[in-house]
């Protein structure tokens, strides 16, 4: 098994341990589908590593992930201003975003 399918899978894991994290304390049903979508999406983008096919979803599928986790994690950043329970929330998915960033980064790196 490559590793950096490997890699990818625990970075799946890791997105939606850190969005289920959010959604208990959100109790927001788009974060749960957020964490659902993002890491399922990381697992496509393990297989295609494994594959060896579609080498340019391998780095664009997390790169999105990314920005969507990231686009959240902003967005409850500037609401936690106002509402202070969104502080924790927002950091849970800007790791996340970081996770998936840097799922990318290592896949561009080595295709």
């Amino acid at each position: 098994m490559h590793a950096l399918a490997i890699a990818h899978a625990i970075i799946s894991l890791l997105t939606l341990l850190a969005g289920l994290a959010a959604w208990r304390l959100t109790s927001s049903r788009s974060v749960m589908f957020l964490a659902f979508f993002g890491s399922a999406c990381l697992l496509f983008s393990a297989h295609f590593v494994q594959t060896g096919q579609q080498t340019q979803l391998t780095y664009f599928i997390p790169f999105m992930v990314f920005a969507l986790f990231a686009g959240r994690a902003i967005g409850l950043g500037y609401r936690s201003r106002t509402e202070a329970l969104l502080r924790l929330p927002s950091l849970f998915l800007g790791g996340a975003a970081l996770l998936a960033l840097g799922a990318s980064l290592a896949a561009f790196l080595t295709t």
